[in-house]
C-alpha cells in the first residue's frame, strides 16, 4: 500500500472551495481531520484549506482595488479580509463566484500554496479553523520548518490569487463595468 499524504494539501489547496460549496467540509473533512490527529498527531488537510483560504480572500481584495462602485467595493474588501480570517462563503458566493475569473484564480492561488505545503510536508498540529488568525495550529515543536512553510505557502496562495484576479479582470472590460 502506497501512501502519499504529501498530496492532501495540494488536493486540497484546490478542491477547498468545490467541498465548502456542497456543504461537506464539515461533514467529511471533521471526521477525518479527528481520526488523522487522534492516531497521528497531526493532519495534512489543514494545509490545503488554509492556503484555499487565504487565496479566496486574496481574489476578492483584488476585485476591491478595481471596483469603482463604492458598494461593491465595500463588499469584495471586508468579505476579502472575512477569507483570509478563514470564512469564505462571503468572498466566495459575493464577488468570485459572481464574477467567476476570481474564483479561477483562486483556485490557482490555492494550487500554489498547496503545492509548497505539499511538498513541504506542513501538518495541523492542534485542530481548529483555518485562517490567519489560527495560523498557530501549524506550529510543530518538533519542527521549525513546518509553520514557516505554512507561511510560504499562506504568501504563494495570496500572491498567485490577488494577481492573477488582478490581472484577469483588469482586462475584462465587461466584468470592470459592472464592478
Amino acid at each position: 500500500q502506497t501512501q502519499a499524504p504529501w498530496s492532501l494539501p495540494i488536493i486540497f489547496g484546490v478542491a477547498a472551495p468545490i467541498v465548502i460549496m456542497f456543504g461537506m467540509h464539515y461533514v467529511v473533512t471533521i471526521p477525518l481531520v479527528m481520526t488523522a490527529i487522534a492516531a497521528n498527531g497531526f493532519d495534512m488537510l489543514g494545509a490545503g484549506f488554509l492556503v484555499a483560504n487565504v487565496a479566496q480572500g486574496a481574489a476578492a481584495l483584488a476585485v476591491s482595488l478595481l471596483a469603482k462602485d463604492t458598494d461593491f467595493k465595500a463588499m469584495a474588501a471586508s468579505t476579502g479580509v472575512s477569507a483570509l480570517l478563514g470564512v469564505t462563503e462571503p468572498a466566495m458566493y459575493g464577488v468570485n463566484l459572481k464574477l467567476r475569473k476570481p474564483f479561477f484564480a483562486a483556485l490557482a492561488g490555492g494550487l500554489a500554496g498547496g503545492l509548497i505545503c505539499g511538498i513541504a510536508g506542513v501538518k495541523r498540529i492542534v485542530f481548529g479553523p483555518t485562517g490567519l488568525t489560527t495560523i498557530a495550529i501549524f506550529v510543530d515543536p518538533d519542527n521549525n520548518m513546518n509553520f514557516i512553510f505554512a507561511i510560504i505557502g499562506v504568501v504563494a496562495a495570496f500572491a498567485v490569487a490577488f494577481g492573477l484576479t488582478y490581472m484577469l479582470v483588469k482586462k475584462d472590460n465587461k466584468i470592470i463595468e459592472e464592478i
